[in-house]
């Protein structure tokens, strides 16, 4: 088949759909990409048998910008005739289901990863919500990378019951194992640590993602304040700030650059160095969708302290791969990380949990199969 991916930014094909790319190449379908600009573009090329296009679909809105966009999609589709047009990410589904339903193609597919209107208000919430029951409408298949979201989703009244399929146990594209691989990066642990002055026998937490606000920093940052008081514990971010998104307050931004027991090193083409460094994971969102990362702390063995959200709780096993907090609450997190930190054995044996749950049920080839079955059936071919 002809199949067309649709994301608004090449960061996330890049770093969540690559594995998946390679494997539907690899099954023997034509795969093309549509895309913003960005820095992760022009390595996509490296992609062997992938055609690669640029459509610029901004994550915000955009009016006269959207409306183009949408066209170009429009003539995109009735050019190339696509089998299936599969889009991930929230503007990116709605001009991509909207457009290829214009252009009369047959198998409409979106995944859902996460809603942004649930820390939003007024029209623009409104609005949002909106455009997720119209991509259930136009879409053909629609998937959500979690349990806990689809079942959101259906509360919300955004998607009828059982409308909304979970590949396996969810995730997008499950986690790269090789990549994400202990006995290989362990032992680059002690070089690591010393390149970012971390002492070997200092506790050592690590944040990966968007430096913002609504990732948790501000109850970090809180929490790092409790901790250290009492123990040798380090924070290490591994992530940009979004000014243009949201914006960290000057203080908060002063307070990452020059706290004595912070480093960040900002954007990184390789977090599994510094996460295999490292001895527990925190991401305290307010909102996700199911965080990849918790699946790639779990690959390598590092236990994980995050909130108790829709998404996150089927990442982790409360008490049997990680300990979940409850959301803006800065107290339970340094109590959690605290607990973590004064026992070894715990990390270790949440860690190799973790691990043990990422080869069961979140290997990357497992869930990459499960949608390529999931294209067989929808082109009546046996898979």
């Amino acid at each position: 088949m002809r199949v067309c991916r649709v994301v608004t930014i090449p960061f996330f094909v890049w770093h969540h759909l690559r594995t998946q790319i390679h494997a539907t190449i690899a099954a023997g379908h034509e795969v093309h990409v549509i895309c913003s600009d960005g820095p992760e573009f022009e390595r996509l090329r490296q992609i062997a048998g992938l055609r690669l296009f640029q459509i610029d679909i901004r994550r915000r809105v955009s009016p006269v910008r959207d409306v183009f966009s949408l066209i170009r999609l429009y003539l995109h589709f009735r050019k190339y005739r696509y089998d299936i047009v599969h889009s991930v990410t929230p503007k990116a589904g709605l001009l991509a289901m909207l457009a290829a339903w214009l252009a009369g193609t047959k198998g409409r597919f979106h995944h859902f990863s996460g809603q942004a209107w649930i820390s939003q208000r007024g029209f623009v919430r409104w609005a949002a919500r909106v455009s997720d029951r119209v991509i259930v409408r136009l879409a053909t298949r629609c998937y959500s990378d979690s349990y806990s979201q689809r079942q959101f989703l259906e509360e919300e009244g955004l998607a009828p019951a059982g409308v909304i399929q979970v590949l396996g146990d969810g995730s997008i594209a499950g986690v790269d194992l090789d990549r994400f691989n202990p006995a290989r990066l362990r032992p680059l642990r002690p070089r690591t640590r010393k390149s970012l002055g971390i002492p070997d026998e200092a506790a050592l937490i690590i944040f990966v993602g968007r430096v913002t606000n609504d990732k948790g920093i501000r109850e970090i940052l809180a929490a790092l304040d409790v901790v250290s008081k009492t123990l040798d514990a380090y924070l290490l971010i591994v992530g940009s700030d979004e000014p243009r998104i949201e914006a960290l307050s000057s203080k908060q931004l002063a307070v990452l650059r020059s706290h004595p027991r912070i480093r960040w090193v900002g954007y990184s083409e390789e977090p599994e160095h510094y996460i295999a460094a490292s001895d527990i994971l925190c991401l305290p969102s307010y909102r996700e969708s199911f965080g990849v990362v918790l699946l790639e702390a779990a690959a390598l063995g590092v236990p994980a302290v995050a909130t108790r959200i829709v998404g996150i709780i089927d990442a982790i096993k409360d008490g049997e791969t990680g300990i979940l907090v409850e959301p803006k609450n800065a107290a339970d997190l340094a109590v959690a990380l605290t607990r973590l930190i004064k026992s070894e054995p715990l990390r270790q044996k949440l860690g190799l949990a973790a691990r043990q749950r990422a080869e069961n049920r979140f290997r990357a080839e497992r869930v990459n199969a499960l949608l390529l079955a999931d294209y067989a059936r929808f082109s009546d071919t046996p898979p």
